[in-house]
């Protein structure tokens, strides 16, 4: 992933607060956040930034995507992971449309349904193939599941998702 200038380094941190405060010093902003992290860009950039404090959960799918490069997840980098904090660089994607988060949706609702009486997975398989991968690793590490079109985004017409583990 390349940016317009090089983001700070997160070596050069303490915490995840005072690596904020440098890329927020370097022109990166604010734009999303949730329980376990924020999202910063830069205009002109193709990536965001993503710094992340103690969500185990959302670095076992990081590390996973990062491993198993797909066209249904991120396209993503941890740079930095330690003393409770992580920095990913990530793709910037766009919001989901109404048609994707429909798709999201309704396959969804198929794939517990085929889990829960042991019919064949729906398509598209890759959602399929990713939602079984994922569930292993989400019990495995005390994680909740969730692979809803609130935990997605799209690359051009491509749903990717973003954040499934909690």
């Amino acid at each position: 992933m390349s940016f317009s200038a090089d983001p700070p380094v997160p070596a050069n941190s303490n915490t995840a607060v005072s690596y904020e405060s440098a890329l927020m010093a370097a022109g990166w902003s604010l734009i999303g956040q949730g329980a376990g992290g924020r999202v910063y860009h830069r205009n002109g950039d193709g990536c965001v930034i993503k710094v992340s404090e103690a969500d185990l959960c959302y670095l076992a799918f990081a590390t996973y995507a990062q491993s198993n490069p797909q066209t249904c997840l991120p396209t993503l980098t941890i740079v930095h992971h330690g003393n409770n904090w992580a920095v990913i660089h990530i793709e910037m994607l766009e919001p989901l449309n109404t048609i994707n988060a429909d798709r999201v949706l309704t396959w969804w609702s198929d794939y517990i349904t085929a889990r829960k009486n042991g019919l064949t997975l729906p398509a598209p398989t890759d959602w399929s193939a990713l939602a079984n991968a994922l569930g292993l690793i989400a019990s495995s590490g005390n994680c909740g599941f969730d692979m809803k079109s609130a935990n997605a985004m799209q690359r051009g017409s491509t749903v990717v998702f973003t954040d499934p583990l909690f």
